[in-house]
């Protein structure tokens, strides 16, 4: 799982800098999660999780070109953030 959050991630992040309309970011992002979605079918967790990860991507690079942060400041300020966030429990995202 965190594999592949790690790899979805940055290109979905990068996919700012070449189609600058959130909905067009979506509409972009939207096939590769179903595809992934159909791929890890047994492991509906990670689905959920991804779920999670591609709106919020899309929405905060959105965010940062609406103030007019560009893209390597963006980068300049998110990375220490994600390097300092501790690492979730494996089950977090679990239900009880």
């Amino acid at each position: 799982m965190r594999q592949s959050a790690h790899l979805c991630t940055p290109a979905l992040l990068v996919t700012a800098l070449a189609v600058p309309s959130t909905s067009g970011r979506t509409a972009l992002a939207l096939p590769v999660f179903v595809a992934l979605a159909h791929v890890l079918a047994d492991r509906p967790a990670v689905v959920r999780a991804l779920a999670l990860l591609f709106p919020t991507a899309v929405l905060l690079s959105a965010v940062a070109t609406l103030i007019g942060i560009c893209f390597g400041q963006w980068l300049l300020l998110v990375l220490p953030l994600v390097a300092a966030a501790p690492t979730p429990p494996p089950n977090w995202y679990c239900r009880p």
